[in-house]
């Protein structure tokens, strides 16, 4: 299914796309602990996706903090038993109080350093969308994955924020993250514009 990209911006069609290298992707979807049905939709959804993807590789974990009570632990067990997709923090649920950065901090120790991992592409996504998992690939298939921000731009002065709808990084950014010590005035906020924030800091090449 064609879809408009910043690729035709660029000159480069849609048929165009199939002919660069494939592309590896892990995808950390935010969700809470609580909406079980939401990841049984996301899960059949992106499992159906992945055994028709041509040549690319995408992977996907749900995102949480740790359950808030017992009872809740419990079903998690049970679900992560079951298909094996969920990834707890160590941090409690939250929203705009450090979650971001916990993901990337986990990221970051789940597969930097490792050789064939040097071209992963990490997304962070939200739980109300759907994403065309063959159509990212094919998106990000011609763009290096060095110093790459990908995602929906937000404008401001200097620059602008990729919108945390879903937005992508290359392992070399999740590896400076994941060894730098974060000021904590840049840990609390938006998680979308604190990463934004984070590369600035760091005057990382965007």
């Amino acid at each position: 299914m064609p879809c408009q990209s910043y690729h035709e911006s660029k000159g480069i069609s849609f048929d165009q796309l199939w002919e660069f290298p494939p592309v590896t992707v892990f995808i950390g979807i935010f969700i809470t602990g609580e909406n079980s049905e939401i990841r049984q939709i996301l899960r059949s959804l992106y499992r159906s996706q992945q055994k028709t993807l041509i040549g690319d590789r995408v992977e996907y974990r749900f995102i949480m903090g740790k359950p808030a009570s017992p009872d809740l632990q419990i079903r998690l067990d049970i679900e992560q038993e079951a298909y094996g997709d969920l990834v707890i923090l160590n941090i409690t649920e939250n929203l705009n109080k450090g979650k971001g950065l916990a993901y990337w901090k986990w990221v970051a120790k789940t597969y930097a350093g490792i050789p064939e991992n040097k071209s992963l592409l990490v997304a962070k996504a939200d739980s109300d969308i759907f994403i065309h998992l063959q159509n990212l690939a094919l998106n990000l298939r011609p763009l290096t994955p060095k110093y790459l921000y990908y995602g929906h731009e937000r404008k401001k002065p200097g620059g602008g924020w990729r919108t945390g709808i879903l937005f992508i990084l290359s392992m070399d950014y999740v590896e400076w993250i994941g060894k730098t010590d974060i000021p904590p005035k840049y840990i609390r906020g938006p998680e979308d514009v604190r990463v934004w924030d984070w590369l600035n800091w760091g005057n990382l090449p965007k």
